[in-house]
């Protein structure tokens, strides 16, 4: 029933979204009809999505779940940074790394909280202002600083289990400070583009979705930083977590487990779960990426943009431990 509500909003057959320079137009898909056809909402090709949404209710639905989700993942966060400053074991490179990576995960989070959320549902002409522009330029490179310090980590984890004698090695504690310290200097590079007046890059409190500029730079960065940076991440995460699952696997192979006595059996078998969830968030948030990207070319329903953008961002920097 709450589907049906927010998708009966008036559909939006023609979007303008100016910033600076830039604008942002697409019509109504065939995809989209379908949808409707589905959920036996009338589309007239004379909706237009005005100035202002009439519909109040759908935003503040939209802030107060994005708030929700966000406020909630932020404490998982938060208790997991206080988790690893307090166990002395987690004071290593490996621990380094995870409070890096949870670190960009709480301030994105932060931002939904404090920021995105409240203003889809206060919907202000401030959010449209270039101070707001440069905070959803500044929470990308939070989530690029999560994604490369998730690179960084899955390689830690496969050097540990097939190279032990070299992890001391690679990961000391100043070469692991230069990997977390590259991770954000990667992440402030590929947003340094955006700050160039063809090239911005900004959240639409409207459309729920982080919006690159109509414009030749806007696009190519949109199919940058969106389709092929996302297929480049998960290769890049995604095949050091998958060699570690599979040598934990062989691993197993060898071990006679009939010889491991309880607790042992439950150590490998977490581990190896916790590999494969490891994988497969990672893999989640690049997807998220390779989706918008699809999704904003095609399709103009703003509520497939919240589910597929705005809180697939929120639960994968919330899970993505």
């Amino acid at each position: 029933m709450i589907f049906r509500k927010i998708l009966q909003s008036r559909i939006t057959m023609t979007v303008i979204v100016e910033a600076d320079r830039g604008t942002f137009s697409a019509r109504i898909t065939s995809t989209e009809k379908i949808i409707s056809w589905i959920a036996k909402i009338p589309v007239s090709n004379d909706d237009i999505l005005e100035q202002r949404d009439v519909q109040s209710n759908e935003k503040y639905f939209i802030g107060a779940v994005a708030f929700l989700f966000a406020f909630i993942n932020l404490c998982i966060v938060l208790s997991v940074i206080f988790a690893l400053l307090r166990v002395r074991s987690m004071r290593s490179s490996f621990g380094l790394l995870n409070i890096s990576h949870n670190i960009a995960d709480c301030l994105v989070l932060t931002m939904f909280v404090t920021w995105f959320a409240p203003m889809i549902m206060i919907d202000s002409d401030f959010g449209h202002t270039k101070f707001a522009m440069r905070l959803s330029q500044l929470t990308g490179v939070f989530m690029c600083g999560s994604v490369h310090s998730a690179i960084v980590i899955a390689l830690g984890r496969y050097i540990a289990l097939v190279y032990p004698l070299k992890y001391s090695i690679i990961f000391s504690k100043r070469n692991t400070i230069i990997f977390a310290s590259l991770a954000w200097i990667t992440g402030i590079m590929q947003h340094a583009p955006t700050l160039f007046p063809q090239c911005f890059y900004y959240f639409d409190f409207r459309r729920y979705a982080w919006i690159h500029a109509d414009t030749t730079c806007g696009q190519f960065l949109s199919w940058f930083s969106d389709l092929c940076y996302g297929f480049t991440m998960i290769t890049l995460v995604g095949i050091p977590n998958l060699a570690t699952i599979i040598q934990l696997q062989r691993v197993q192979k060898r071990n006679d487990l009939k010889s491991l006595d309880a607790n042992q059996k439950r150590h490998q078998v977490q581990e190896w779960r916790f590999f494969l969830q490891a994988f497969l968030t990672n893999s989640f948030i690049m997807l998220t990426f390779i989706a918008s990207h699809l999704i904003k070319k095609s399709m103009q329903l703003r509520f497939l943009h919240f589910l597929t953008n705005c809180l697939c961002v929120i639960l994968v920097h919330g899970t993505n431990r």
